[in-house]
């Protein structure tokens, strides 16, 4: 039996689950899966993006500090070259041990997590605007079977798919909502970044100006105490 491909099934069912809100399990069955065995390597959206949202904060977030760092060193020439690359070194290789020494524990299988660092913010924003689509769909079209339903026990069930859709629609626009503010903080971040670097240069060549008038004055006033000395 040939070995599958347990991150591309992965992605694949997120793309189902995303149009249909299929289980795993009947995902699985569709598939010709045994869910056994594909339960520990296919994950739910939940369970994935819990866990990534808050990584890919954290990591956002000590890159723009990086930057701060960097830009403060170029200003203050308080360390060369070199000792800068050392210091991004280090710094790339403690946020790759941080990410398969620390998020992949939360898998059994330790490959399965590289799925989820493959997914930006905006991968993220993208696919729960798709299950919020596809959240609409299904409550308008249960909503229509309901209507049609002719016994007691089938407009109960149709309600009660109405109202676990309309909770999963409310829980997707919540996450594209945090998705976007965490987003829009990051380009904030950013954004003020800049701002303090062209506030840094400014206040460095006015430093500089102001030394060589002083030194010029200085200069100006020597050479009159030599000249008073010879009179």
């Amino acid at each position: 039996m040939a070995k599958q491909n347990w991150k591309a099934l992965q992605i694949e069912y997120l793309k189902a689950n995303a149009k249909t809100g299929i289980t795993v399990k009947d995902w699985c069955e569709k598939k010709g899966l045994k869910f056994a065995s594909a339960k520990r390597y296919i994950k739910k959206p939940e369970t994935m993006f819990n866990q990534s949202e808050s990584h890919q904060t954290v990591r956002k977030e000590k890159q723009a500090e990086a930057i701060i760092h960097q830009e403060n060193c170029e200003l203050n020439c308080e360390t060369d070259e070199k000792t800068a690359k050392r210091k991004q070194r280090s710094y790339v290789n403690s946020q790759t041990a941080r990410k398969h020494g620390g998020y992949a524990r939360y898998f059994k299988d330790k490959s399965a997590f590289d799925v989820v660092v493959d997914f930006s913010l905006k991968d993220e924003i993208d696919l729960m605007r798709q299950r919020a689509v596809s959240a609409v769909e299904s409550i308008e079209k249960f909503t229509a079977l309901l209507a049609n339903a002719n016994t007691a026990e089938e407009k109960s069930l149709y309600a009660k798919l109405i109202e676990s859709t309309d909770k999963a629609l409310e829980r997707a626009v919540g996450r594209i909502e945090n998705l976007n503010h965490t987003d829009n903080n990051i380009a904030n971040l950013l954004s003020q970044i800049e701002l303090r670097k062209v506030q840094s240069k400014k206040v460095m060549a006015e430093t500089e100006k102001l030394k060589q008038e002083m030194n010029a004055k200085t200069a100006g006033h020597h050479k009159l105490e030599y000249l008073q000395e010879f009179n």
